[in-house]
């Protein structure tokens, strides 16, 4: 594309015949004013003359020659730096000294939607945004005022009334003749507006980041080559940590603000991150100085790719504070189940070993060390069972009074009643069951001699039951003979009387012989209705009616199987006429 005003190759031929007219011209009119005749043409031949001629003539057309290629150079030049004019990134403008312009390239033209002929003598004002063109008037004024180059940025007002931010860069010019001008190169920085004013959102976003964060946070610059760090800025969350104002600080070497920095080790951090650039955490430790008498602190230095040293950091003293008191109980938990006599263990879901306590070491022979890994039900006479009331306690919940036995590493059982229950993790997944054991064999052995005394008074009371139940045969005996002798109407009442206690006093001797049982049998539920009306058929009711309204289905949990409690006390209403 050939920029405005460029001229065409038959334009240039068509200057070249003019232009060697007007040359012609001139030099007629040079002689027509130089003198008639020259001294240094006397005394030559008229051959001479023509001869000078020609070799004047000749370099003449020589000179020609040359003046037209530089002419054809200077206008291919002028074609390219024109074209250079016309397309460069920025617009050139040239204003008179009213601010009217004069002359713009195509660049500036499609700066501003315009068609460049249309704006020619026409004032760059009308291309300023409104609230700028105070701005305007006052730096075109300081234009045309100094000689230097002055910058300012405006908001440019295209023809077709959008806008766009602008730089202009702006020089005074003055003519041969003393006329000034003023040129101005524009520039749109949209790009470089819309980059600024994501900075700056992104300045802003740090800026409220940095102000809220709960963390501490206190930024350094280096000084004295490492030797020690000015603080450049510290967030909230540091002023309340430190109980010091950040206006007070800034500024201020971090060796004079924080005096123990050095003997707290952070110091030493600070200068291998600035010199290395390599992310340290310092873990937790005490700061003291005259100010803190001492507070738990746990920090993360980095440098920053500006050559700042940033630390954040976190007060934990409370923190410490409840790990402490989370530790001590543990302790205290851990001593009280060691200092149980009781076994105690917790078991994995897969039936492993997870901790004991000394009496689990005790029972076992076993060390804990060896315990922890092993499968529960290996340290039991019945593994299968073992294996079962575990599985219980994590299919059920609980598991309450589950008989085992231990089995020692040198052979020794101990008979031992389990309660066992699961527990969760913060999450409320189960996690294991804990399982204690009660050491029964004192129990066990209590159980042998009650068991042993009972067959005693079993035998005891079955002989004695039997001669009562004899002396009571002959007693009745007697009593039939008696009552057969003495035919005496008045005293067969009497003698009804005398029976029916003799058979109460069978009965109750036969309720001792069935009574020995109770106690002995494993309880179980029975069913009452069942119960009442076997006791109402074994007892000698003769015409009292007992009535039986006990609903079916109710039970009662006992270790006898019959209703042998029922009867001697239905037996005895009927003695006391109840």
């Amino acid at each position: 594309m050939m920029a405005a005003g460029k001229k065409k190759p038959e334009d240039k031929n068509t200057d070249t015949l003019g232009s060697t007219r007007s040359m012609r011209s001139d030099a007629e009119e040079q002689i027509a004013r130089s003198p008639k005749s020259s001294s240094d043409l006397k005394g030559q031949t008229s051959e001479q003359l023509i001869h000078e001629l020609n070799v004047h003539q000749i370099e003449l057309e020589t000179q020609a020659e040359e003046l037209q290629r530089t002419r054809v150079v200077l206008e291919e030049l002028k074609d390219k730096y024109l074209d250079l004019y016309d397309f460069a990134p920025l617009g050139y403008i040239m204003l008179n000294d009213k601010a009217l312009i004069t002359e713009v390239n195509l660049t500036g033209a499609t700066l501003l939607g315009a068609n460049r002929n249309d704006i020619l003598n026409h004032g760059l004002g009308r291309f300023i945004a409104p609230a700028d063109l105070e701005n305007w008037d006052r730096y075109f004024a300081k234009v045309r005022r100094h000689v230097k180059k002055q910058v300012c940025t405006l908001t440019l007002l295209r023809q077709d009334k959008t806008v766009f931010p602008a730089r202009l860069e702006g020089v005074r010019t003055t003519g041969m003749d003393g006329t000034i001008a003023v040129r101005i190169a524009i520039s749109d920085i949209t790009d470089i507006s819309d980059a600024d004013k994501a900075l700056r959102q992104s300045e802003d976003r740090f800026r409220q980041l940095f102000t809220r964060m709960p963390s501490a946070v206190a930024i350094y610059d280096c000084v004295d080559v490492g030797e020690d760090f000015i603080i450049k800025d510290f967030n909230a969350a540091a002023e309340k940590i430190e109980g010091i104002k950040k206006d007070d600080i800034i500024g201020k070497r971090v060796t004079q603000v924080f005096p123990g920095v050095r003997d707290f080790g952070i110091f030493a951090v600070f200068q291998r991150v600035w010199r290395t650039g390599q992310f340290e955490f310092f873990p937790s430790a005490i700061y003291r100085d005259e100010r803190d008498p001492g507070t738990w602190r746990e920090n993360w230095v980095y440098k920053l790719a500006s050559g700042e040293v940033i630390a954040i950091y976190h007060d934990i003293t409370e923190r410490k504070r409840v790990e402490e008191a989370l530790h001590e109980s543990a302790r205290y938990t851990r001593n009280l189940i060691e200092v149980s006599l009781d076994p105690l263990v917790t078991i994995s879901p897969e039936g492993k070993i997870t901790d004991v306590n000394a009496a689990t070491e005790r029972i076992t022979g076993y060390t804990r060390n060896y315990l922890i890994g092993t499968d529960f039900s290996d340290y039991f006479t019945d593994p299968d069972k073992a294996r079962k009331g575990y599985r219980k306690a994590f299919d059920e919940g609980i598991v309450e009074h589950y008989p085992l036995e231990i089995q020692h590493r040198d052979g020794k059982i101990t008979p031992v009643m389990y309660n066992a229950t699961i527990y969760r993790d913060d999450s409320g997944a189960i996690k294991g069951v804990f399982a204690a054991a009660r050491d029964i064999t004192e129990r066990k052995q209590a159980e042998e001699a009650l068991h042993q005394a009972n067959k005693k008074l079993t035998l005891l009371s079955g002989i004695t039951r039997h001669d009562i139940n004899n002396q009571l045969s002959v007693l009745r005996g007697y009593l039939t003979i008696l009552e057969n002798k003495q035919p005496d109407p008045a005293l067969t009442e009497y003698f009804q009387k005398l029976n029916t206690a003799a058979q109460r006093i069978a009965n109750m001797i036969q309720f001792t012989k069935e009574y020995e049982s109770i106690g002995i049998n494993a309880p179980a539920w029975q069913d009452c209705r069942t119960l009442l009306a076997t006791a109402a058929h074994e007892a000698p009711l003769g015409q009292v009616m007992v009535k039986n309204d006990l609903p079916a289905g109710e039970e009662v949990f006992a270790d006898h199987p019959n209703s042998a409690g029922l009867t001697p006390t239905l037996s005895q209403c009927m003695g006391k006429d109840c």
